[in-house]
This record gives C-alpha cells, structure tokens and sequence, in this order.
C-alpha cells in the first residue's frame, strides 16, 4: 500500500497489507509529534508485515517487526524531485518480486528514487534497471 494521505478508517487498512510505504510527511500527519520508529511499529502492529516511510534526502526508514533499518540517501545533485516517491514504489515492488532480501530492497529503492531526482520530470527521470544497478555499482 502506498499512503499519502490520512483516509477515512486508515487502520483498517493496516490489517489487510502485508507491506505498507508512506512518506515522511504521512508519519507525522498520523502520528503526531510521535517518534518515527514508534508510529512505524505502532502500524506495524495494527497488521503490517512490514512499514517503510520515505523520508526523502534522509534516506528511508524501515520496519520488520523486529529490527528497524535506516537506509540512508544516495547523495545526488537534485534537479527535480517529481516522481522521487513513485519511483521508489516501483522499485520497491519491482524488487518484492524478485524476491529480495528487506535490506537490498530499500537500498535499490533509495537509489532508484535518487537517481530519478537527476533528471527533470516525473516519467523522463524514470531510470532503468540497468541505470540503477550501474549507479549502485559506482558507490560501492
């Protein structure tokens, strides 16, 4: 699920996704002044498997159930950030596919997602896989 905004009886939401993404902005809109990592945990314990919030040049901020994992941003020089957040989706559902481990799926999410702020526009700054993979293999 991909939330970007507080809808009516959010949490009954939360019982029927396994994976849920928001965006920074959803964490404090629904959970106050409330600690990332607690509102995470707290959606996570409405029925979540797992919660991700996209926090934009921090990086994003995941929850398992047991651990919490902080992946931070792929330094880039931003030209535009439209499309940042879906493209992070994308990737992120792209990589549940393949069957990734949670690690590498929020790293290949961040850089998917910073890559795409290299670029103007929402669909032209769509990278590639091949983009991607060759930008991830430049930083390590």
């Amino acid at each position: 699920m991909d939330a970007g905004s507080i809808r009516p009886k959010m949490e009954d939401f939360f019982r029927i996704v396994d994976f849920f993404v928001c965006s920074k902005d959803f964490l404090f809109s629904f959970g106050g002044d409330v600690p990332m990592e607690q509102v995470l945990q707290e959606i996570h314990d409405m029925g979540c498997k797992y919660a991700v919030a996209t926090l934009g040049e921090e990086g994003c901020l995941g929850y398992d159930g047991i651990h919490f994992y902080h992946e931070p941003a792929f330094p880039v020089k931003v030209v535009d950030t439209t499309g940042a957040g879906d493209v992070f989706h994308g990737a992120f559902a792209g990589c549940l596919a393949k069957r990734m481990n949670w690690h590498d799926i929020l790293k290949y999410s961040n850089a998917a997602a910073a890559l795409s702020c290299t670029k103007q526009g929402g669909r032209t700054s769509i990278p590639t896989i091949k983009e991607v993979e060759k930008f991830m293999s430049t930083l390590n």
